[in-house]
């Protein structure tokens, strides 16, 4: 018998270890990558192996888990085609080693797989009225239904469906909403690819609580020109001034405090333009949040002249107010039969950008604009009026493209002459008729506003929504100054605007 020494019998059983623990393996790497209703599996192996096996289930214990796939041994990776979108899964992956036939097992990987979208919900806008909130939106794909969502506050965890508009609707009037309160809304819309629903942002509005539609405001109120819109539940305004002036209100729009000027410094540009315009005096801004920006038209010449330009503004939103300048728009010469100013952006049924704008000569024209917010294709001729036509708005309601429009003289205090008159169109590009019937291309137009003893001229209006209008008029008892005047815009039974 050999007796082999102590030293020696240790490194031999040592040896042997080392060779056993490297012939051990191992799943590493294990992760699980969810697509639409598809989960993909990706992970290493160390050591050899001669089999593996796949597992999976909805919770991470893994008692109850159940094979689901056997690949081949070289493989490292797999494809699940067999979950549900919106569900969680739980992952393994079981190795048999080569060298004794021993299953190890990996740590579990979880994923949820969840639809692509085909479609979104855009544009998603709220404006406060009277004991209402307008929505309006833009459905980008194709989907077969969609809800409405309310809260009182900012997270969607409490929301409640209002309502079950048609697929084709993209609007809707809140007529629960009470005055004072602060809404947040959403808009869910199911996907006609595979019935999976897509939200929207949130968008909040404050109705407020009008004297029979006539807000009662207070503060900071001289204006010409006004454009107002709701952010937030905060009201801004921008207005005809030296660098466009603007306003603020956080009391529902009826106290409003003054801002610094949007451009204090003007643009270097607009005098290539208009060489004669009067230091940095800016003309009738409009403002309105489209693609996931606000865009602010505005207008820069001088009284009486067809020497004119449109020029562009944007920001990411208006709390923020960093305003970037887009250039010029469009702009008009003595040599033109139109003007280039009193500018006004709509965004069609459709969701399409359009640009209206005009004063006085051949009267009020639209075009529509492209991805860029500039002007593309045919400049439509749609109202016209001897005596004065400018300031066009329009917006859509019903079915309806509606035009506003400012007629008579302007800026002469309690001389002024300025009526507001309105017209309707099945069709952006018009033609658009007054309730009599008569085109606006030959001086139609019914009458909204005419003011009255103390309101002298109003006009140069803006609709936020379609149930708030804002314009300027002349004070008869505080010596003619322009003032800002709210309402709350109502509408007839018959679809016809009203006070």
């Amino acid at each position: 018998m050999t007796h082999r020494h102590p030293a020696a019998r240790s490194l031999a059983l040592l040896a042997c270890f080392i060779s056993a623990a490297s012939l051990a393996a191992s799943v590493t790497s294990l992760t699980a990558s969810p697509a639409s209703n598809s989960v993909t599996l990706n992970w290493a192996i160390s050591g050899s192996i001669n089999a593996q096996e796949i597992y999976r289930d909805t919770d991470s214990n893994p008692s109850g888990r159940v094979r689901i796939a056997t690949p081949a041994t070289g493989t490292r990776s797999y494809t699940d085609t067999s979950v549900t979108n919106g569900t969680t899964y739980w992952y393994w992956i079981k190795a048999r080693q080569s060298e004794d036939n021993v299953w190890v097992n990996s740590a579990a990987a979880s994923a949820t797989p969840t639809a692509a979208a085909t479609a979104s919900v855009t544009n998603f806008r709220a404006t406060g009225g009277n004991n209402v909130v307008d929505l309006s939106w833009t459905i980008s794909g194709s989907i077969n239904a969609q809800e409405v969502y309310r809260d009182t506050d900012s997270n969607p965890s409490g929301r409640v469906r209002i309502a079950t508009p048609a697929a084709s609707a993209r609007s809707y009037p809140d007529t629960s909403a009470v005055n004072g309160t602060a809404y947040w809304y959403w808009v869910k819309a199911r996907q006609s690819s595979d019935n999976v629903w897509v939200d929207s942002v949130a968008a909040s509005a404050t109705p407020n609580n009008p004297n029979s539609g006539f807000w009662e405001l207070s503060g900071n109120l001289g204006t010409h020109d006004p454009t107002i819109a709701q952010e937030s539940g905060i009201w801004y305004e921008f207005q005809t001034g030296p660098g466009i002036y603007r306003k603020i209100s956080t009391n529902g729009g009826t106290f409003w405090d003054p801002l610094p000027s949007v451009l204090p410094n003007g643009l270097s540009w607009w005098k290539t333009y208009v060489p004669n315009q009067s230091g940095i005096d800016v003309w009738a801004p409009d403002v309105k949040a489209y693609n996931g920006r606000v865009w602010m038209y505005y207008a820069v010449s001088t009284f009486g002249s067809k020497v004119s330009a449109i020029g562009l503004l944007s920001a990411s939103s208006l709390a923020a107010g960093d305003w970037r300048d887009d250039g010029l728009v469009i702009r008009t010469t003595a040599s033109n039969d139109y003007n280039a100013i009193d500018p006004d952006l709509t965004i069609d049924a459709g969701g399409s950008a359009w640009l209206s704008f005009g004063s006085w000569n051949s009267g009020i024209k639209l075009t529509q604009l492209n991805s860029s917010m500039k002007p593309t294709g045919t400049l439509y001729s749609i109202a016209s009026r001897s005596g004065g036509i400018e300031a066009p708005t329009i917006i859509y309601r019903n079915g309806y493209y509606y035009l506003f429009v400012s007629t008579g003289l302007c800026c002469q205090g309690v001389n002024s002459t300025y009526q507001i008159r309105y017209g309707r169109s099945t069709s952006i590009t018009g033609p658009y008729v007054d309730k009599s019937g008569v085109s606006m291309m030959s001086g139609g137009g019914t009458l909204l506003d005419g003011g009255n003893s103390r309101w002298i001229g109003p006009g140069g209006q803006d609709i936020a929504g379609t149930s708030v209008i804002a314009r300027h008029a002349y004070d008869a008892t505080d010596n003619g100054n322009a003032k800002l005047l709210i309402n709350t815009l109502n509408w007839s039974s018959d679809n016809w605007p009203q006070y």
